[in-house]
């Protein structure tokens, strides 16, 4: 074995630790392309499929074959780049995330010698058992925070919406992540872990959580579904269940880019946060769901653009510039209800935003006119808002930005002049 690893070494030189780690991630339960997940994912789609796809008729294997892989997905230009962008984040930056990443382990480490445990005495399996779940809940609730971060917080939304542009699902979609949204959500996981560990070990000293490969055994059932979150495959809890946890269906529809599968669904395992934020969505069939970005297609071109293009959005986002750019009208969907999102110029709501307001006569009682020194008539825009006192000095008025009002075209102010205090004083 040992001359085998001499002469990979003497082969590939300097991409022999990359190349090294990526095998031994094959055969690694945290990843989802180890052999036994990939037999988990099989047979969930073969029971899919004998269940509720198989036609009358067809062959079972030919059929199966051809549900398990159709055409019109994994030859899809958006399932090749999560192919490439795969290969290049397992190569080039597995060694640089594992090293950067942050583990509820190493806070634990950390925080023990700063507050130390007196004693290290077990509390037998009931202790075991209570690590167990804390460690879980607490690493759940670290992912469905981060999660929700990263669609609230414009800059942090430039980083993850990498993952929504995938326009189709493939397990391989799931490593379809900035590096920035990974150590991200890396660090809220592993700070939550590591404080939940503590916080137990001084109530129970010597309290450990069971494990399996370095895997919380709760963690577990999630990892066995975990392809099926990213595919073709509808897999659903039913009302009840979906409730408690996330299933496969639910986070196909997280993707979605229909009105109401837009800012749901953020939980891993759990659908109790989701229900608890009031952002859970429970599907009562099996639906047609459209994935990507609204408004955009094919935003990344390239493996390169999904690098570098993140961290030139959220500068723009940063400095408030991202609504003056052209490619830039995908904003966080939460934002588009809350703020009123910029739409497309080619769209009709686009249109009727900017088309110019009418214009009516104003002058000094209702009716009647007046003309300015140039002689033209004063224009009225409507609707208006006052931005400084009445009746005292001038006063401007700008175009109200309402939810559904254009932000392509900055509203600029309409200069009015001073009003006479007669006849305006109860105005």
């Amino acid at each position: 074995m040992r001359g085998l690893a001499d002469t990979a070494r003497q082969f590939l030189g300097a991409n022999y630790e990359p190349a090294r780690d990526f095998f031994w991630s094959i055969f690694a339960l945290s990843e989802r392309t180890t052999a036994v997940w990939i037999a988990c994912y099989l047979l969930l789609t073969l029971l899919v499929y004998a269940r509720d796809e198989r036609k009358p008729g067809e062959a079972f294997l030919a059929g199966f074959r051809r549900y398990l892989f159709p055409k019109e997905v994994y030859a899809h230009p958006s399932a090749r780049a999560d192919f490439v962008y795969f290969a290049v984040e397992k190569v080039l930056f597995f060694a640089a995330l594992e090293t950067l990443a942050v583990s509820g382990d190493l806070v634990t480490i950390r925080l023990l010698q700063w507050f130390p445990v007196r004693s290290a005495v077990g509390g037998g399996w009931w202790a075991t058992g209570l690590m167990t779940l804390a460690a879980f809940l607490a690493f759940d609730l670290g992912g469905f925070v981060w999660h929700f971060l990263t669609h609230r917080v414009q800059v942090l939304w430039a980083f993850h919406r990498v993952h929504h542009a995938a326009e189709v699902l493939t397990p391989i979609s799931n490593y379809r992540e900035h590096p920035v949204d990974s150590l991200g959500r890396s660090l809220v996981q592993g700070a939550l872990v590591g404080a939940t560990q503590v916080a137990v070990l001084h109530l129970v000293p010597g309290a450990r959580p069971l494990e399996v490969g370095g895997i919380n055994v709760l963690y577990l059932p999630f990892l066995a579904l975990s392809n099926a979150r990213h595919s073709h495959v509808w897999v659903s809890f039913g009302r009840l269940w979906s409730h408690v946890f996330n299933s496969p269906a639910q986070h196909q529809c997280h993707h979605g880019t229909a009105p109401e599968h837009i800012d749901v669904n953020y939980g891993l395992v759990l659908s109790v946060w989701d229900w608890l934020a009031g952002t859970l969505y429970v599907p009562q069939g099996k639906e047609k769901v459209r994935y990507g970005l609204v408004g955009e297609q094919q935003p990344f071109p390239t493996v390169l653009s999904m690098y570098v293009r993140p961290f030139h959005d959220a500068w723009l986002r940063l400095t408030k510039r991202a609504a003056q750019e052209q490619y830039a009208l995908s904003v966080a969907p939460s934002r588009a209800r809350a703020f009123g999102a910029p739409a497309p110029p080619s769209s009709p709501a686009c249109a009727a935003s900017c088309r110019p307001a009418p214009r009516r006569r104003r002058g000094r009682g209702r009716g009647s006119t007046r003309r300015s020194r140039s002689g033209s008539l004063r224009a009225r825009v409507r609707p208006l808002r006052r931005a400084a006192r009445p009746g005292r000095g001038r006063s401007v008025r700008t175009r109200a930005a309402g939810p559904s009002a254009c932000r392509n075209t900055p509203p600029r102010p309409v200069r009015r002049s001073r009003r006479r205090r007669r006849g305006h004083a109860g105005r």
